[in-house]
Order: structure tokens, then sequence, then C-alpha cells
């Protein structure tokens, strides 16, 4: 007898990997935040005539600061708590799932 018939089945697609998701968008803090709290001077930083600058990067999503890196700050750990603080009181503008991220710095000098 003739052998039977193979069927062969029909190769499955080939698999398309989803595109990679959209890098944030990097822009001023005043555009993505136009509501802004000013951090307040450490109390002891104050007494002690210290002076220094904080380097944040903010990330921003449905309006709201969700993270706040401090990039660079001198002298280093001094001010951060601070700017932390305030950051996350920023009212921002709701670019609904679009994450945008932001660069601000703060300049501290002691009043006296």
């Amino acid at each position: 007898p003739p052998p039977a018939p193979v069927e062969i089945a029909p190769a499955p697609p080939p698999v398309v990997a989803p595109p990679a998701p959209a890098k944030p968008a990097v822009v001023s803090v005043s555009v993505a935040c136009p509501t802004r709290a000013q951090p307040v001077m450490p109390a002891k930083a104050e007494r002690d005539g210290i002076t220094g600058s904080v380097q944040a990067r903010l990330t921003v999503k449905g309006g709201k600061v969700i993270s706040v890196d401090i990039v660079k700050s001198t002298p280093r750990g001094v001010f951060d708590d601070a700017v932390r603080k305030a950051v996350l009181q920023y009212g921002c503008q709701d670019n609904g799932d679009q994450v945008v991220v932001a660069l601000q710095t703060f300049e501290f000098a002691a009043a006296n």
C-alpha cells in the first residue's frame, strides 16, 4: 500500500517584539510644574552659615511628582531632605500616563 499522506502544519507567524517604551521627555521644570513650593532652609545650616546647592531630577506622572532623585548635592546630604519635601508638593501638568522628567537646581544661602 502507498504511504499515508503526511500533513504539515503551517509555520506559526513570527513573534514580533512590542515596541520599546518611549523615553520620558526631559523638560524645564517651570513648564512641567508651574506650581512650586520653595525648600525651607534647615535650621542648623542657617545657624552655622552653611551655603550650598542641590540638583534634583523630578519624575512627573499624572500631574504629580512621583519620584525625586538627588543628582548632585553640595555639601552632600545637608539640603537633600528640604528639597525632597518641597518638590513632592509641586503642582504639575497632568499629561496622563506620559512620564516627564525635569531637572532643577536649588541654591541655599544663609541669611547671616
